[in-house]
């Protein structure tokens, strides 16, 4: 088979709506391509040291079926569209109409010098392979294709962020090489990257508009194996993901902070919690960075902006517990409860026998420490403990009397402790406070009576007072004869009183053996505590004198003898 070769040694003008096919194309002159021209070489094009190969319209159209060569001079407003290699080893130019679409199979862009493309498109089929760094200005489309980097760096000159587009297509890279973007504004810059059968993006977040760039690797495999060893890690770090990492890097431009997210499978890749960093031979995690569910990739982020100035590994991780233990109340009364919570981790484990729950009811009797180990892992775990305070609460019990009789509103009702009040304490029926531990001349109905300790601690009764059922003009009257005042709280004998029923009035006198009034009253309610002018009064026999006026109009006049004893 015959090889055809044309040579342009005196130039070529293609004009209006002209075709041209050849199976080699060596131009050594000018060749130019106008716009609404066609070219179409099925074979190589190979651009000589003087050549001058020109696309001078929009719509100047170059098909190129193999390789180019550029040792001259291109300049292009128009579209290549190439199916094998793009060898430049001169000068390329473009303005912003022009277009090189890689259509062919497995393609490489290289050759001895960069170039700078306006739009690169990948489309066709295969991987589109750098052999040295490439450099866009306008758009690089990747749309379903890999574009391998190896250790060179695509870098997109761009700072739109929409310079960078794709279906599926990404870009892989080997150590040194990756994608880099300019950037002037504080949107969500996508970097596509990952390697075939693992899309694992990243995304920055400039501080600040200042022009800068930025460059992102997707590492595949294991961070050791670049000397960033996993097992070195700091104390809230569990396990560094094994899988992948990113190098990230601000390669031009006054120092920029920046916001990162990197993506991650979770089907594949496993559940992780922070984003971490390699610093002074250890992996750390930012402070605050947290992982997020997404569709279809999940994505860890940091929690503010983090200085890129240099080449920085990051990576996955899963955080050591941070337990966050509180309780709906740390002080409490006796007899009272309170929730505990757990937050930070996968699961947890309580002191104390209290299971595995993130919450749990805990009712202590005294001051109690109780702790929780938060687990993320294997060997992944932390421990946090709170304490709760237990007050005490009054230890009482309270007596109660019915109605005397019809009408009589004369229930009364009074406590008792049970041990030695520990403090000051209030007492309240119906939310009204009472000043005595016996309250008297209650109407039949339900009552609430609380006793309040100064700690706010309290004790709560709910009573009935039952109406009399006897008619009021049945009279009785009754003084105890013996009564012994100790200060304990018992109110049957820390006051002498009169008893009865149907008692309209009373007029109450207690006398010792001398004729002196040692107790006078007019109030039924009211009893002797057992002293006289404010000192205890003398154990033995006193007499005492009771005018009462009955409700039935009947008055009568009785006295006795009182026994104290101490």
């Amino acid at each position: 088979m015959k090889k055809v070769v044309f040579l342009l040694e005196s130039g070529l003008l293609l004009m209006g709506i002209s075709l041209f096919s050849q199976t080699y194309l060596v131009n050594t002159d000018y060749l130019i391509i106008e716009n609404n021209s066609y070219l179409i070489i099925n074979g190589n094009v190979n651009n000589q040291s003087s050549g001058n190969f020109y696309l001078t319209g929009t719509n100047s159209n170059v098909i190129v079926q193999n390789d180019i060569t550029n040792d001259g001079n291109i300049n292009s407003s128009g579209i290549i569209d190439l199916y094998g290699d793009w060898i430049n080893n001169s000068a390329y130019s473009h303005n912003s109409t022009s277009y090189v679409k890689l259509k062919g199979a497995n393609q490489n862009i290289g050759g001895s010098v960069s170039t700078t493309f306006y739009n690169l498109y990948l489309e066709g089929t295969g991987v589109k392979t750098l052999g040295n760094n490439q450099n866009v200005d306008g758009t690089l489309n990747l749309n379903d294709r890999e574009l391998a980097t190896q250790n060179y760096t695509m870098t997109v000159n761009n700072p739109l962020v929409a310079s960078v587009q794709r279906t599926t297509g990404f870009v892989s890279s080997t150590v040194g090489g990756g994608l880099a973007r300019a950037t002037n504004s504080t949107s969500a810059y996508l970097y596509p990257v990952g390697v075939s059968g693992k899309y694992r993006p990243a995304e920055l977040t400039p501080s600040s508009s200042s022009s800068s760039i930025y460059k992102v690797r997707m590492a595949d495999g294991d961070a050791t194996n670049e000397g960033y060893n996993r097992s070195n890690k700091a104390s809230d770090i569990c396990e560094v993901n094994p899988s992948f990492f990113h190098i990230m890097h601000q390669t031009n431009g006054s120092e920029n902070n920046a916001n990162v997210k990197v993506y991650f499978d979770n089907s594949s890749d496993g559940n992780w919690s922070k984003v971490g960093y390699w610093n002074n031979n250890i992996w750390n995690n930012y402070i605050g960075s947290s992982t997020n569910s997404g569709s279809p990739l999940y994505y860890g982020e940091t929690d503010s902006a983090i200085n890129l100035t240099t080449s920085l590994p990051i990576a996955l991780t899963i955080g050591a517990p941070i337990i966050n233990l509180t309780a709906t109340n740390n002080i409490i009364c006796n007899g009272d409860s309170t929730t505990l919570y757990a937050e930070g981790a996968n699961s947890f484990i309580w002191s104390n026998n209290l299971g595995a729950n993130p919450s749990v009811i805990v009712t202590p009797s005294s001051n109690t420490t109780y702790s929780v180990t938060g687990i993320n892992g294997p060997d992944c775990s932390s421990t946090a403990s709170i304490s709760i305070t237990v007050n005490p609460s009054p230890n009482v019990s309270i007596y109660k009397q019915d109605e005397s009789c019809i009408d009589a509103e004369d229930g009364m009702v009074w406590i008792v402790f049970n041990d030695n009040p520990l403090m000051d304490y209030d007492i309240y029926i119906n939310s009204n406070p009472v000043l005595n531990d016996t309250i008297y001349n209650l109407a039949p109905g339900e009552y609430t009576l609380n006793v309040n300790y100064e700690n706010n601690c309290s004790k709560t009764f709910n009573f009935i007072l039952n109406p009399g059922t006897e008619d009021c003009y049945i009279t009785h009257i009754y003084v105890p004869n013996v009564f012994s005042p100790d200060n304990i709280g018992n109110a049957d004998n820390e006051y002498l009183k009169v008893y009865g029923k149907g008692i309209k009035t009373i007029d109450f006198g207690i006398f010792d053996r001398w004729g002196n009034e040692v107790f006078h009253t007019q109030d039924i309610s009211v009893g002797w505590d057992g002293t006289y002018k404010g000192q205890p009064a003398l154990a033995g026999d006193y007499t005492y004198i009771l005018v009462v006026n009955f409700l039935n109009g009947k008055r009568e006049t009785l006295s006795g003898h009182i026994l104290l004893i101490r």
